[in-house]
């Protein structure tokens, strides 16, 4: 009977990828998108730098939110979701720079291979949550954090 209860509160702690995402959605002046394969691929075509181009091939699928002129309320909720994704997700890395903080998760399958690498960064005035979904590696997180 307790381990059932500890594995039910387990599963109702955890949070999907969808969900984190439709949290950020319902912020006030959140703007979200989703790019196919297609669309990354016009991406892609435009992208200088060559180890960015080469990891953005291996995207399948982009979505962003992203909250432009951001209160720092808004700011504040922006990162205590992007946050919660620790109870979920593996945490790669959190890196502060000025005014901006970047934090990096990975949702590895049970080979340890990510499926999905998350990006959420909270400047000054804006905050982005970006979900690249494809056949990445950690070491391609190096090549997204860097994307402009």
């Amino acid at each position: 009977m307790t381990l059932a209860l500890v594995l039910a509160s387990q599963l109702a702690y955890c949070q999907s990828i969808t969900e984190v995402i439709d949290q950020l959605k319902a912020l006030p002046g959140a703007e979200s998108q989703v790019l196919g394969k297609d669309m990354v691929a016009m991406l892609v075509a435009n992208i200088p730098d060559e180890a960015t181009k080469n990891t953005m091939k291996k995207v399948e699928e982009m979505d962003m939110v992203q909250v432009s002129n951001a209160s720092e309320e808004i700011r504040s909720k922006f990162t205590d979701i992007v946050k919660s994704l620790k109870n979920s997700y593996d945490k790669v890395a959190e890196e502060t720079e000025g005014e901006e903080t970047m934090f990096m998760f990975a949702d590895n399958d049970d080979e340890g291979k990510p499926r999905h690498l998350m990006i959420g960064v909270v400047s000054s005035n804006d905050c982005q949550f970006i979900c690249f979904k494809g056949q990445l590696s950690l070491a391609d997180l190096e090549a997204l954090g860097n994307m402009k």
